[in-house]
């Protein structure tokens, strides 16, 4: 089971829209500082000041996790500018998890020509690169927790949803303070390569059993939360594999937010592709991880009772 730790800035290469590795930019710890943004004249995005910096604060901040995807990443970035142009107060983050190839160095090196062309939306396009892969719950975790955003939207990084169901996740986010894509949906798409979609079922059942869920699929990734709830979760989060969605709707629905579900549709090239699941090891990891998420609610690990006590004190005040 892997653990959340708070990275150093050590373990960051770089965490900015432009530059490459080793250049004399600061490694910056993605918890605590971040660079500007760059807003466009008259758009709607706030100025706030972060450190001593000048910050933009956009309507939403979309976390794209990659790990060794040089031969796709440019076909998803483009695919992210041309969104990006539609969504003028979003910005977006690569995360980069410890790549062994050169997704980071493509990313970063494309960032920081497109800032000559277009850079406004250079300007709202983010690479964070860590030195070592420490899993899809490690990297969300610090992307939304280093967002200002109003709402934080994370997705898959190979784009196995399309970009315009994000725009379906913010409308819910307006009813909701968290969204999930469900691919079990009536309309969803769950089609899947056989081992994926039985592991995947698998996982499910696995854990409404133990953790009391009862949403029909928590592994999507395709999610949405506005920016108080997804500090309030990510904040206490400690699982960084497999489970770490299990974990964020469990904190979430202990934490008492609410929650709606959307429509996933995943693409039909990403649900015919191979897996990377190990039959034989992942279920084991899956199972010890859904079991440690109850038994660190059950250890107080969580501060569940702490939040309930300042939820508390704060109506008792207002009352």
């Amino acid at each position: 089971m892997g653990v959340l730790e708070s990275a150093t800035s050590a373990e960051v290469v770089s965490l900015s829209r432009t530059g490459a590795a080793g250049n004399d930019q600061p490694s910056l710890d993605p918890l605590h500082d971040a660079p500007s943004g760059v807003a466009a004249q008259g758009s709607p995005q706030a100025a706030t000041l972060v450190a001593g910096k000048t910050r933009t604060t956009y309507e939403v901040c979309v976390a794209l996790p990659v790990f060794n995807a040089e031969t796709s990443i440019d076909v998803t970035l483009k695919k992210v500018l041309e969104f990006a142009r539609q969504h003028p107060t979003w910005e977006f983050v690569f995360v980069d998890d410890g790549s062994r190839d050169r997704t980071g160095q493509i990313l970063r090196g494309r960032v920081l020509s497109l800032e000559v062309g277009d850079p406004e939306v250079a300007g709202r396009v983010r690479v964070i690169s860590l030195r070592a892969n420490r899993g899809k719950g490690f990297v969300i975790r610090h992307a939304a927790l280093a967002s200002t955003a109003e709402c934080f939207l994370f997705t898959d990084g190979d784009l196995a949803y399309s970009l315009d169901q994000l725009d379906t996740l913010r409308e819910a986010l307006r009813t909701a303070e968290v969204a999930v894509g469900c691919r079990a949906q009536p309309s969803g798409d769950f089609a899947a390569e056989p081992a994926r979609r039985i592991m995947g079922i698998v996982f499910n059942r696995l854990a409404r059993l133990v953790t009391g869920l009862s949403l029909p699929d928590t592994q999507a990734g395709l999610k949405g939360f506005r920016g108080p709830a997804a500090r309030e979760i990510f904040s206490r989060c400690r699982i960084a594999d497999f489970a770490f969605d299990v974990e964020v709707l469990y904190l979430a629905r202990r934490l008492g937010c609410s929650i709606t579900r959307v429509t996933a549709r995943v693409s039909g090239t990403h649900a015919a592709s191979g897996t990377s699941v190990r039959i034989i090891r992942d279920p084991w990891v899956m199972l010890r991880s859904l079991v440690s998420i109850r038994t660190f609610s059950a250890m107080g690990r969580y501060q569940l009772a702490a939040r309930a006590a300042t939820t508390s004190d704060r109506g008792a005040q207002n009352a």
